[in-house]
């Protein structure tokens, strides 16, 4: 399922913010703009399917770091929020401060509400509603099942719930979102994982930090046979070049043949713009 539009509030730069998706979006704007942080909310939705977004809210400083940082009156709304529509289902989660009767650390995030709603013509139903610590999920035959105290302040319902026969637009959202894949950097140091050989494993999507670099292209050039289109886009960028990729006693490498090179160079040889370009592409 691809995403149609996001919403967010309250997050870093972003006041509030509601954005339809295309197949390609491209975002272009001088530094301090907001870019990253539009990066980093989608980041976070992923997590709340892996349900780890109140770790990584805490690895940034707690919510006191990544709440709106403009100016705030008393009585305004103290929530992060994000939404994210699939077609015809809409995944929201709010996350906000411990409430005085909670033991928590001052700034933990918590999560006080999800929703999965389902759009079926005009009509929206609601399919999963968290409020504090009670999930509530409708079955496919329209009953609901309420489970008290299922999931912890910090643990999202979505990642909690996978009994995909009962529920099966939570599995539909999460697998939708854990699919999702971000490539914000790549280390490329003497001492970066891509620079070296990794093991032999069918590889169909580049990790995040590009550590599996050279399986994912044994994986295209040998179990695929389709890296056509990455040859072609070699070709554009270094006319005359060859990117070749093996597998030999269980560990992967490749390497780069220039044409007005003698000889091919390996992964710890390239620069570090090359190495990049090769993760990107």
């Amino acid at each position: 399922m691809r995403p149609s539009d996001i919403a967010i509030s309250n997050y870093r730069s972003i006041r509030r913010l509601f954005m339809p998706i295309q197949p390609l979006s491209v975002f272009v704007g001088e530094n301090g703009v907001g870019k990253s942080n539009l990066y980093k909310s989608l980041s976070l939705l992923r997590d709340a399917a892996t349900g780890r977004i109140t770790r990584t809210i805490a690895d940034e400083g707690g919510l006191y770091s990544v709440f709106w940082s403009g100016n705030r009156r008393r009585g305004d709304d103290a929530r992060l929020r994000l939404a994210v529509r699939f077609d015809h289902v809409r995944y929201s989660i709010e996350l906000g401060f411990p409430s005085p009767v909670v033991a928590a650390f001052p700034g933990e995030p918590m999560i006080k509400s999800e929703t999965i709603e389902a759009t079926h013509g005009k009509k929206t139903i609601l399919m999963m509603e968290r409020t504090n610590s009670l999930v509530r999920v409708r079955a496919e035959n329209g009953t609901w099942s309420q489970h008290k105290d299922a999931v912890l302040p910090s643990e999202t319902a979505l990642a909690g719930f996978s009994d995909g026969k009962g529920s099966p637009e939570i599995d539909l959202i999460r697998n939708a979102m854990l699919s999702w894949r971000f490539y914000h950097d790549f280390r490329t140091d003497p001492a970066s994982p891509i620079r070296k050989p990794c093991l032999a494993i069918t590889t169909p999507s580049l990790s995040a930090d590009g550590h599996d670099l050279a399986a994912v292209l044994v994986t295209l050039f040998t179990i695929r046979q389709d890296a056509g289109d990455l040859q072609d886009a070699i070709e554009d960028a270094f006319p005359g070049a060859e990117l070749r990729a093996w597998e030999k006693n269980g560990l992967c490498e490749f390497q780069l043949q220039q044409a007005d090179m003698p000889r091919p160079f390996k992964a710890h040889e390239l620069s570090d713009g090359t190495l990049k370009y090769i993760c990107l592409l």
